[in-house]
């Protein structure tokens, strides 16, 4: 995982891609060049289960702009998705109190 700095949100998000034909792999190897992403399934019919683990808003949203422009990428579709701040920022948050 990733290490967050103190006070910085998070966000891990789950999606879809859907691939052309004959470009899973050339996607799949630029993906697994991205800062947080990680493949976790091809299901053999164009499909990538994806993950997205990423420090904050912005860079979960640049990561799936950039998705949208890998060639081959026909549509990435967001599954799942947890914004919030890391476990150690929460639990010093609920100590507080």
């Amino acid at each position: 995982g990733l290490q967050y700095e103190k006070d910085k949100a998070m966000s891990i998000s789950g999606l879809v891609l859907h691939v052309l034909p004959g470009k899973s792999r050339l996607v799949q190897t630029k993906l697994e060049r991205m800062e947080g992403v990680e493949i976790h399934m091809s299901t053999g019919d164009g499909r990538l289960i994806v993950t997205v683990d990423v420090a904050d808003h912005q860079k979960a949203s640049d990561t799936f702009t950039a998705f949208q422009d890998l060639d081959g990428v026909l549509s990435a579709s967001l599954a799942y998705s947890h914004f919030g701040e890391d476990a150690e920022n929460e639990n010093q948050r609920e100590n507080a109190l």
